[in-house]
């Protein structure tokens, strides 16, 4: 199977507003806490990075869209968890109050649940063979469990990454992890083979760092209403710019986006569309 991309120039905007609808589509609708809270979380306004990945490392097989919409609701479901007292403590979130501030921390938690749950209806119905159903499922499973996004959230809420590789550590789990199951779960569906599904992991894996340690930088210098959530939080807790200075953290960001560019091009795949899709969190010309 060819490896080249399906999309040279995709309009991003298009394929955001094709993800909110059908996300607006498979949420629950109903009159309880739960289903609101669940709806407020995943249809909040978003850049939809991750289901974005899949589509375009996925191409144009309509089970991009569901698979993505799984991938999103995962993503919606940790931010809730994320914002919680017992967590970060968040009080905004998208530019919104955060879900447990609006419907209390008890439907808060049930709408995580209950998104993770959807997460994985959503993906166990998606139309294409039941193998490659199958490893989606797992896929998403292992992204999310205690090898995983819950090890990396463990980690940060125990303070206990003090060294640098230690935060990268905790970044590939907490962050990056998700935007690894997003590609690998279009690189399944696209069908591509073993040497090009790992350089494309390897893609999503450094673009994840690369896109914490902004998220990071962030924090520290952007105001609430520029980012839609709070800032300031990262103050004494495990941060790459925190074990290894600003400017070094930086550089590292260079490196990761570097190497997930090139990791494309091993992979076969014309890096020009991900580079334009991804052009504010990635931007290897500038880099250089």
């Amino acid at each position: 199977m060819s490896n080249s991309p399906r999309r040279t120039h995709p309009d991003t905007e298009t394929m955001r507003q094709a993800i909110d609808t059908r996300l607006a589509l498979l949420c629950p609708n109903g009159p309880l806490a739960t289903q609101k809270a669940m709806r407020a979380a995943v249809l909040a306004p978003g850049k939809r990075l991750r289901p974005m990945i899949v589509q375009l490392i996925g191409g144009d097989d309509p089970a991009t869209l569901d698979s993505g919409c799984a991938v999103e609701m995962i993503h919606a479901a940790s931010l809730i968890l994320d914002d919680l007292p017992a967590m970060d403590d968040a009080a905004l979130r998208r530019g919104r109050p955060a879900t447990h501030r609006t419907f209390g921390e008890a439907s808060a938690i049930l709408a995580a649940v209950s998104l993770i749950a959807k997460a994985f209806e959503v993906l166990s119905e998606v139309r294409i063979d039941t193998d490659r159903r199958a490893r989606l499922c797992a896929i998403l499973a292992r992204a999310i469990g205690a090898d995983g996004m819950a090890a990396g959230q463990q980690m940060d809420v125990d303070g206990s990454a003090a060294s640098g590789e230690d935060v990268e550590l905790l970044n590939a789990l907490k962050t990056a992890e998700l935007f690894r199951a997003s590609a690998r779960i279009g690189s399944v569906i696209a069908g591509h083979p073993p040497n090009t599904e790992a350089e494309i992991d390897a893609f999503a894996c450094h673009f994840g760092l690369g896109f914490q340690i902004d998220d990071d930088a962030l924090d520290g210098a952007a105001s609430s209403a520029e980012t839609g959530k709070d800032v300031g939080r990262d103050h004494g807790k495990p941060t790459l710019a925190a074990a290894l200075g600003s400017r070094p953290a930086w550089s590292r960001r260079v490196q990761h986006m570097l190497r997930a560019d090139a990791a494309l091009v091993r992979a076969g795949i014309d890096p020009v569309a991900l580079r334009g899709f991804l052009a504010s969190q990635y931007d290897p010309a500038a880099c250089r």
